[in-house]
């Protein structure tokens, strides 16, 4: 990422207390999972007493698709209860954009020592995690959920139905820090001749001569001002070349926005001449007599 100069208009304040703090003028934010206990009531199912609950746990960001994955195994644990692992698993870092939801898919089951089969197993479970549920930021780690899953097998009471619990927690570091205004250049001042038969010109070759963002920037519009008057759609990227300028000078104002609202403009003008001399035409050449009695 580019580090972009902040605009002075910018608050003094917030400026030092960001360098105090070390953190960089981009929009940066770190969002973790952890793992903070699991459960299960599952009893010592094979022969060998050498059975051992595990549980599989993985979070995918949407749309972005950064996959964090891992899993724990009770080692030759006979009713585990509820174990604390605080098992960090997901950690990433976001630049200017974040998920719109993470998919959290988990499963447990009774590792019997035989490859190729398993007991008392969940299957995967999935929760849809939406961006809405995240504090940006937190700090501290808090729990999103408490997720249950049964299966058929045998638990710690003689029962045939094994109960997995999971508690998945976040915590998210940075906020939008995106203060950055975008940059523009303008073309230089314009002039040209009127078209053919018309007091206006078709101008072209009127866009920004370079626009920057650290984010990139999202809307472009163009206002026009004097002789001519006039403005682009508000949302999408707008372009005034092509429009037709009247006879006289135009002012045009381009205003570009990133994501995050900042914003930047300039302007220029824009001047059509007339330059098409006006055109006459005399009648014919009149002879005549004078009236009687006149000379």
């Amino acid at each position: 990422m580019k580090r972009i100069t902040i605009c002075p208009k910018r608050s003094l304040l917030t400026l030092l207390i960001l360098f105090c703090m070390g953190l960089s003028l981009d929009a940066q934010v770190t969002v973790q999972f952890r793992i903070r206990t699991v459960t299960s009531d599952v009893d010592d199912m094979d022969a060998a007493d050498n059975s051992d609950p595990t549980w599989t746990f993985q979070i995918t960001d949407v749309p972005f698709a950064n996959v964090g994955a891992s899993s724990y195994t009770a080692a030759e644990t006979n009713c585990p209860g509820s174990i604390t692992i605080n098992s960090l698993f997901f950690n990433q870092v976001y630049n200017c954009e974040l998920p719109t939801s993470y998919d959290f898919v988990w499963s447990s089951y009774e590792d019997d020592g035989t490859p190729g089969t398993s007991d008392a197993y969940t299957g995967n479970q999935l929760v849809s995690i939406p961006a809405a549920s995240i504090t940006y930021p937190n700090g501290a780690w808090t729990t999103l959920g408490v997720y249950n899953a049964a299966a058929a097998g045998l638990n710690c009471a003689a029962g045939a139905s094994v109960t997995s619990t999971i508690q998945l927690q976040y915590r998210t570091f940075g906020a939008s820090l995106d203060i950055v205004n975008p940059t523009i250049t303008c073309p230089l001042n314009t002039s040209q001749g009127n078209d053919l038969g018309n007091c206006s010109a078709v101008v072209n070759g009127l866009a920004p001569l370079a626009i920057a963002d650290n984010c990139g920037v999202t809307v472009q519009t163009w206002t026009m001002t004097g002789a001519t008057t006039g403005n682009s759609l508000a949302t999408g990227i707008n372009d005034v070349s092509g429009q037709t300028f009247n006879v006289g000078v135009t002012t045009v104002t381009y205003t570009v926005e990133d994501a995050a609202g900042n914003s930047a403009n300039c302007n220029f003008t824009v001047t059509v001449n007339d330059t098409e001399n006006p055109i006459v035409t005399c009648p014919g050449n009149v002879n005549t007599t004078v009236d009687a009695g006149n000379c």
